[in-house]
This record gives C-alpha cells, sequence and structure tokens, in this order.
C-alpha cells in the first residue's frame, strides 16, 4: 500500500458518532466487495509485508496492520454481516515473516469492549508487539452484528464511553454469543472470513495464530482447535461453558497446543471433561506424562512434557475460582476479589505463547545491546530514558 493512500485510510477512520469503520473495505478494490485472482492476493500481501518491514519507525506506516495505526477499530465485513475489534499496538515486531495475532472471544452478555478489559488484552499486546481481533458475537434469532461501537452493549448504557469501559455485562435477552445450535456453523463462517480479510490486507504471520475466550466464547475456542485447527498454533480456553466431550474425537484436526483453565467453585464448568479433552489431545501429540504442579496457593496446572513439534498441553485449576479470569477483575466489578495468588491468566498465557513463536517475534528481543549497555555505563546516575513512554509510564496521560 503507497504511503499516501494509507495515510488517507487513517485519517478517514473516526467517523461521525466516534464509530470506528473499516471504509476501506466498502471503496478500495482489494476490499470485500471485490474479488482478487490468487496471484494478486500473494502481490497485497507482499507488498504490506515488505512495506512494514522497511519501516523502522512505529506507527509512520500502517500497511501490517491494514492501515490502520495504534488503537482499537472496529471493522465491518458487509458480506457476512458482522464486524471485529482489531487491536493494534503503538509498535509490531519487525520479522521477515509477519506479526502473531491472539484472536479471543468475548463471553454470553459480554463485549469485545468488555473482554479487552477484562484480559488487559491491549497493554499486553502492547509489551510483546503483536496483533489482536476480538469478534463480535451475535444474537441466538439473528446472524447479523453490524451495530457498531454499541453493538451487543448493555442497554443500561447511555453512551459509547459506557459500552466501551464495560461498565455492564448484558440484559439476558439481548445477549450475544457464540451458538452450538448448527454445530457453531455460522461463527465458523465468520472466522474463515476474518482469516481472509487477514491474507488480503495484513502481514500476519498465520502460522501462529493463537486462539482464546471466555465462557462460551471458550468452548468455541476449543471447537475451532477441532474443527478449524489448519488457521491455530494454540487456543487457551478459560472457564469453558458446555459440553466439550463432542469434542473428544477429532478426526482429522492438526495439532493444536492447548492451555485450559477452570475454576473448581464455577458450577458450569466441568472440570473432568476439561482435563480429559486436553490429555486426549496431548497423547495424539505424543506427550509423556501428565504431572500436576502447584504453582501457586490456589493454582494448580497438570502439563504433558516430551510432545510432538514442540507443543504445549496443560490444564490448570484455580481453587475456589468462580466464572472469572484468574488473577483479572471484571470491568464491571461484579465479583469478589480473589487472592493475589491466583495467577494472572493474560501474564501466563502469552509467556507460554511465548514459547512457540521464535525470539525474533518477541518486541526488544536481545535487549539490552552492547551500545545501550554503553550509553547506560556512560554516566552516573545513569542517564534517565525517555523511550517508549506507553511502556514506562502505561498510567501517564497522553
Amino acid at each position: 500500500m503507497p504511503h499516501g493512500i494509507g495515510s488517507w485510510f487513517h485519517e478517514f477512520h473516526v467517523l461521525r458518532n466516534g464509530l470506528v469503520l473499516a471504509f476501506w473495505l466498502l471503496t478500495s478494490p482489494s476490499g470485500a466487495g471485490a474479488e482478487l485472482s490468487a496471484d494478486a492476493e500473494v502481490g497485497v500481501q507482499l507488498l504490506q509485508t515488505n512495506a512494514h518491514l522497511k519501516n523502522h519507525l512505529p506507527g509512520v506506516d500502517h500497511a501490517c496492520s491494514a492501515g490502520y495505526g495504534p488503537g482499537m477499530h472496529i471493522v465491518q465485513l458487509p458480506d457476512i454481516q458482522r464486524q471485529f475489534l482489531l487491536l493494534v499496538p503503538p509498535e509490531l515486531v519487525q520479522s521477515s515473516s509477519g506479526v502473531p495475532l491472539v484472536m479471543s472471544f468475548h463471553g454470553t452478555y459480554e463485549t469485545p469492549w468488555f473482554h479487552e478489559k477484562e484480559l488487559g488484552l491491549m497493554q499486553t499486546l502492547s509489551r510483546y508487539g503483536w496483533l489482536g481481533i476480538l469478534p463480535w458475537g451475535s444474537t441466538l434469532s439473528n446472524p447479523s452484528s453490524m451495530g457498531g461501537v454499541r453493538e451487543c452493549c448493555s442497554s443500561l448504557c447511555d453512551t459509547d464511553e459506557c459500552c466501551k469501559q464495560g461498565r455492564f455485562v448484558s440484559k439476558k435477552l439481548e445477549a450475544c454469543s457464540w451458538w452450538p445450535q448448527g454445530s457453531y456453523d455460522r461463527d465458523f463462517k465468520f472466522v474463515d472470513r476474518i482469516w481472509k480479510w487477514l491474507e488480503d490486507h495484513t502481514c500476519v504471520d498465520r502460522t501462529q495464530v493463537f486462539a482464546a475466550g471466555f465462557s462460551v466464547g471458550a468452548s468455541f475456542s476449543w471447537s475451532l482447535a477441532c474443527y478449524r485447527s489448519q488457521y491455530l498454533r494454540a487456543s487457551a480456553p478459560i472457564e469453558p461453558w458446555s459440553d466439550l466431550l463432542d469434542l473428544t474425537n477429532c478426526s482429522g484436526a492438526r495439532p493444536v497446543s492447548m492451555l485450559s483453565y477452570g475454576g473448581t467453585s464455577d458450577p458450569n464448568v466441568r472440570l473432568d471433561e476439561m482435563a480429559l479433552l486436553t490429555d486426549k489431545r496431548a497423547q495424539q501429540c505424543g506427550c509423556e506424562g501428565g504431572a500436576v504442579e502447584r504453582l501457586s496457593a490456589t493454582v494448580s496446572c497438570k502439563f504433558w512434557a516430551q510432545c510432538d513439534g514442540g507443543h504445549l498441553f496443560e490444564s490448570c485449576f484455580v481453587e475456589g475460582g468462580v466464572h472469572a479470569t484468574s488473577g483479572r477483575l471484571k470491568p464491571d466489578q461484579a465479583l469478589a476479589i480473589r487472592p493475589g495468588s491466583d495467577i494472572d491468566w493474560t501474564k501466563r498465557t502469552f509467556e507460554r505463547f511465548s514459547l512457540l513463536v521464535e525470539p525474533s517475534k518477541l518486541l526488544f528481543y536481545g535487549s539490552p545491546t552492547e551500545e545501550q549497555m554503553q550509553y547506560h555505563d556512560s554516566s552516573w546516575p545513569p542517564p534517565t530514558l525517555t523511550d517508549h513512554p506507553y511502556i514506562r509510564h502505561p498510567h501517564a496521560d497522553p
């Protein structure tokens, strides 16, 4: 994408009412309205990748992230009437093979805004330099979800900001989710369409895509590891809320690393099924053992070792944990505070994901350099650094 066009896209993202849309998908010849030949698709991919890799200044050229600069952007796909939230950190890793991606699915009664807050996903992506996608679910009666900022938002919210801050969960009759009726068919098609969008418009390394999800979103991420395994390197479901036994026999599925979490006091989660399914997938990868290790006073994990292809399998249990993400507070502040010994799911899961990527896919890998240390030792006290203020001072006013 030429720099001038990329700049024009960036300037046009913010429309009235604060709604951020993928307007260029509707107007660009390479958008959803036009079909590209296979050669043209490859050309788009290489053009975007090369344009990004030549630029070492974050935020100057956003070809790797489909023209979007740092922030959270709503991308709409009119051909299937669905939308997702694209998370772009201030800086992406510089790699000739592209950027890793984490795609996570919200729980019923939640939105991507709520889900991002409960995971602290944007802050973590900023430390890794990876892209993120948070798709919107849909209501049971309506497969469309194109309402922009307030799609699936609680009717208790009367402003866009209320929705973005995740202040309320939705009422039961207005809830959006991932529906197993019809074997998730419409939601699988949504993921297929997101995948094509990634191929056409980003430089995502499609061998290093990670899935996650909470509650029914976690169950859907389990299903993706079975029925869309060709897309994923790993899946990390949190408190999966549904019967998982149907997934014990994933005939023809390629190996996908599995990192699952469940609370022992969550009545909606079958911990025995979760452990059985993880064990089954681990055996299919030739893993050994299945030893239990206590990570803290309240978290224990069963680990498998020596897995084929370097895959990881673990099933973790939070003692006394309820239907919530370990080590995290929900943005609606509706649950009691848990012990500090609960493992922070987001921090630990990304640490585990890091074992599945090349070191070059980690932002700041190899730092500090010899030159940086020479500068550090050049005076006393050591000179103050002002680079990357979003990391050094994450809560400071912009």
